[in-house]
């Protein structure tokens, strides 16, 4: 299994069933896949950019060629497809596409990561933000302090500034 750096690395890969890798391998030989996923027993295969072929045009394919010894069900996705279901959270997507569901990458394409999870970083870095500038805040009152004492307020209000 190839997994770029930039895709967040799996906590619990998936178990695969013996034989998956020559399923895999003769799924790549008709179809130019950027991913697949496994999960409950189906393969979703990612289709990338480097597609010369529509969907159904591979679904064909696939159903012609003996490829699937073991009789996987499987799933054909564009990647625009996904990285747009990532994008809009939507449940299927944010459940099947995930990293430690990847049992192969080409490395070609990166998913983003899932809404969610960009929503709990963007949430983390606004929180660290404001404390910071709440800290730094707090140090220009402590700053200024004297300077009312002093009966300086027009200055204690440009320094607050």
């Amino acid at each position: 299994m190839i997994v770029p750096s930039s895709f967040p690395q799996p906590q619990n890969p998936v178990r695969q069933p013996d034989g998956l890798k020559q399923v895999i391998a003769g799924l790549l030989h008709i179809v130019p896949a950027d991913k697949v996923f496994f999960h409950n027993g189906c393969l979703h295969i990612v289709v990338g950019s480097e597609a010369v072929r529509s969907l159904q045009q591979y679904k064909m394919m696939l159903e012609e060629a003996d490829w699937n010894a073991d009789g996987y069900p499987y799933t054909l996705h564009a990647l625009e497809d996904v990285c747009r279901g990532l994008d809009e959270g939507k449940l299927m997507y944010t459940d099947i596409f995930r990293a430690e569901r990847v049992v192969y990458d080409s490395g070609q394409s990166v998913l983003p990561a899932p809404l969610p999870l960009r929503l709990a970083r963007v949430v983390q870095q606004c929180r660290e933000e404001f404390e910071h500038g709440y800290r730094r805040s707090q140090g220009f009152r402590k700053g200024v302090a004297p300077l009312l004492e002093n009966g300086e307020p027009e200055l204690a209000a440009f320094m607050l500034h």
